[in-house]
């Protein structure tokens, strides 16, 4: 018999406690595991600022891959916008790219410590789920020292605590995103304070 269950965040240890099915269950949060001998902040300087962003394709509605086009338009449409940003997208495959002359894709990393090099070569981390649970993908950047930007829905919150490491955005306002991210990347003073 089963006697407790083991969540990797809060959220979803909420979602179980709210099903009858599990109502006389132990529930215990444990997040998922991290190397942070490997995932740690290392000083690096960057003549191109790089925004890592998490994009699987255009097509899984929940990881908001519409969104990351959305926001790339939007800012690449805005005269005010500083070319000199590189997007760099991981998880995507090769098939599933950005073609966009300041996106850097990646594609999937099965390599933690070439994935460290990244994270650490990075400025920023941002996500666009429309949905997760304890996003291992923030929790990595977070532990190498990135600000982080994602929307305030479910467990996002457990890893970006809004005005600490980051900013916490209205769900899928693409405009609040994109104000928040200029005020964040034009603000070497905070950003220093979020990482």
């Amino acid at each position: 018999n089963i006697r407790c269950l083991i969540s990797p965040s809060f959220w979803l240890k909420s979602l179980i406690l709210n099903d009858p099915h599990f109502s006389k269950f132990r529930i215990e949060v444990i997040p998922n595991s991290l190397d942070t001998d490997l995932f740690k902040p290392v000083n690096h300087e960057n003549s191109i600022f790089n925004v890592l962003i998490y994009f699987e394709s255009r097509l899984n509605f929940l990881k908001g891959g519409d969104l990351v086009l959305d926001f790339i338009n939007l800012l690449n449409s805005d005269s005010n916008f500083n070319k000199k940003i590189n997007f760099c997208i991981v998880g995507n495959s090769i098939s599933n790219k950005i073609d966009l002359p300041n996106v850097v894709n990646y594609g999937f990393i099965n390599n933690e410590p070439e994935l460290a090099k990244i994270y650490q070569s990075s400025d920023i981390c941002i996500s666009f789920s429309r949905s997760e649970n304890l996003p291992q993908f923030l929790t990595q950047a977070a532990s190498c020292g990135l600000p982080l930007m994602g929307f305030d829905v479910d467990g996002i919150p457990e890893v970006v605590i809004d005005n600490y490491n980051g900013f916490l955005i209205k769900p899928y306002d693409i405009n609040a995103y994109r104000k928040s991210f200029m005020n964040l990347i034009n603000n070497p003073k905070l950003m220093n304070e979020f990482s």
